[in-house]
């Protein structure tokens, strides 16, 4: 299963971050995350 997070830093920049979950195990990895521009 494949979680997004969207968020925005102290100086306004808009990123998201994907984390992957193996729903056997619930084990959580880091994927990527990259600058996002707001809608």
């Amino acid at each position: 299963m494949l979680h997004r997070f969207y968020g925005v830093t102290k100086d306004g920049v808009y990123f998201c971050v994907q984390v992957k979950e193996d729903k056997r195990t619930s084990r959580k990895d880091f994927m990527s995350v990259f600058d996002r521009r707001p809608r």
